[in-house]
């Protein structure tokens, strides 16, 4: 059965198919191929994916994390959302209208304030640094009141989407890329608390970290409800959280 590219209908060669992933590059026009679709044969990974597979045998289920909100599409996929907000943007809203107001108030002085020779020219550059430090600290603060993440799960790809302030970390990752899924102890923050991360293990070699989140139930239970769906066992991979 002869693979044609579907954007430019020239032939594929078979060298340039990986069988693995079910991937293949058009030479031609350069396109990304999804073999399996191409051909219309069955996606082994999207069979696994409407099988529902349940966590393996004597593994605990993990509850669902109570700010999360999830739903099960059956065999059209799986999602979860949650929003950011915690009580620690109060008191960062506070502080934005502080910090914010001074530097308010600086620049009113330097612009509109009785002449001082160069005085005021100074008066403008010297706090620069201090509006960009204004300026991030308010748009995070503005991002954790209205921002939600949005771990999406379809026939196709796996989405990770913040929104719907604009900010880093949207992935869309086709799921026939997808070896592994597994959890990994992120960096201490200032308030000496430990982050934990969502990683994700490619079949090519390579891994990505998805999602960094405060507690590592709710990184474990994003692992076993994924993995299920997609129908990967659960195997130790080296730098993972322990059991």
């Amino acid at each position: 059965m002869k693979l044609l590219c579907p954007d430019c209908g020239k032939p594929i060669p078979a060298e340039d198919t990986n069988i693995d992933t079910g991937i293949a590059k058009c030479r031609a026009c350069g396109s990304i191929v999804n073999v399996f679709q191409a051909l219309g044969l069955p996606n082994p990974t999207t069979t696994a994916l409407a099988s529902q597979t349940p966590p393996s045998p004597g593994a605990e289920v993990l509850p669902r994390p109570p700010q999360m909100k999830v739903q099960d599409n059956g065999p059209d996929g799986w999602s979860a959302r949650w929003r950011w907000f915690k009580p620690t943007y109060i008191f960062l809203t506070f502080f934005c209208i502080a910090w914010d107001g001074f530097l308010v108030f600086w620049y009113s002085m330097a612009i509109f304030g009785p002449h001082k020779g160069g005085f005021e020219i100074m008066a403008i550059i010297f706090p620069i640094c201090h509006v960009a430090v204004g300026v991030a600290l308010t748009y995070t603060v503005i991002a954790g009141y209205l921002n939600q993440t949005f771990v999406t799960l379809d026939n196709m790809n796996l989405t990770i989407r913040h929104a719907p302030v604009p900010w880093l970390g949207n992935r869309v990752i086709p799921i026939d890329t997808i070896r592994q899924l597994y959890c990994k102890a992120g960096k201490w923050q200032k308030n000496n608390s430990q982050t934990y991360e969502l990683w994700v293990a490619f079949k090519e070699g390579d891994a990505k970290c998805l999602l960094t989140l405060d507690d590592d139930g709710s990184v474990r239970f994003l692992e076993q409800q994924l993995e299920a769906k997609l129908g990967i066992p659960n195997e130790r991979v080296p730098g993972e959280l322990p059991p």
